[in-house]
């Protein structure tokens, strides 16, 4: 199957200079706080300045988490979703690093809890007073990254270094193109139908939108095993359940406002092939990959979302 194949590295990055904050002091400050309920609840057991430890629960599905400072703006995070361990690293000076889910496959409880989770940090933060670290900064960032993940993707890993970084108009990608969402995907050696002949690579680096979330056109590119690889122009922003933003769901006011091409490109995909909810579906799992510096390194462009 097409989400099987192998996601290829992505090269390219983005510095950080992202400033979020606490909305309140006591909302993560806890040094020992209850087990989280069922209906959802963050709870943090310890945050310092160099490590921050707890756990989210919601509808019998429960994450714990592990972010560490290693250095000035270095870190590592660790989620463990219903057993399942993913990773992330990022050098956010050298802008670099690496995640890995050890092959893991997340299932629509899964997802459902780290957008729980997401909202629930989210609520916590707010971009106009003091600094986070940046091991709080990547914990965020992990969460927003894996809650996207296409529920039938196998999460093996990537790396990125030094992606391009800039704010432009996108242009169609060229390759083979098709306007017809059923047009079989044919060889153009054999003639015979093949779901690998039409995969377009549309990696953009880091390119934002000039818009970013306040709406607007945006061209999209994306393919699947249904349809060759086509462009199409859609409407963007909050308006549109704040399609282009890296991260799930919509109006969250955390501060990591991320509109750019290679998310907007996979909420794209996602939309037009099952919501990336439907555990058999592994149509965006390219798209996906594509939108990996995006979410690990990308400056905010937006800002708050409502």
């Amino acid at each position: 199957m097409r989400w099987m194949r192998r996601i290829q590295q992505i090269v390219g990055g983005v510095g950080m200079g992202l400033v979020l904050a606490l909305s309140s002091p006591e909302a993560l400050m806890a040094n020992t706080v209850n087990p989280p309920s069922a209906d959802g609840d963050l709870a943090v057991a310890t945050r310092t300045q160099e490590r921050i430890t707890g756990e989210y629960g919601l509808a019998g599905s429960l994450v714990t988490y592990d972010a560490r400072r290693t250095g000035a703006d270095q870190a590592t995070v660790t989620l463990i979703v219903n057993g399942k361990r993913l990773e992330g690293t990022v050098d956010f000076a050298a802008r670099s690093g690496s995640w890995t889910g050890h092959g893991a496959i997340l299932g629509t409880d899964g997802k459902t809890a780290l957008l729980g989770m997401e909202r629930a940090l989210a609520g916590a933060i707010s971009p106009k007073r003091s600094r986070i670290g940046p091991h709080e900064t990547l914990l965020y960032r992990a969460v927003m990254f894996f809650s996207e993940a296409p529920a039938g993707f196998p999460l093996t890993g990537g790396e990125f270094a030094a992606p391009t970084e800039r704010t432009a108009i996108k242009q169609p990608s060229s390759g083979p193109t098709s306007t017809d969402a059923g047009e079989p995907c044919l060889d153009p050696i054999t003639g015979e139908v093949s779901v690998l002949a039409c995969q377009v690579g549309g990696e953009d680096g880091i390119l934002y939108m000039p818009t970013g979330c306040t709406g607007g056109n945006a061209l999209e590119c994306h393919d699947s095993d249904s349809h060759c690889y086509r462009c199409t122009v859609v409407a963007v922003g909050k308006a549109v359940h704040c399609k282009g933003r890296c991260g799930g769901g919509c109006c969250v006011p955390d501060g990591l406002g991320i509109y750019t091409y290679d998310c907007l490109d996979h909420d794209q995909c996602c939309g037009d092939h099952g919501g990336c909810f439907n555990p058999w579906d592994g149509e965006c799992g390219d798209e996906y990959g594509d939108a990996f510096d995006d979410f690990w390194l990308a400056s905010t462009n937006c800002g708050w979302q409502c």
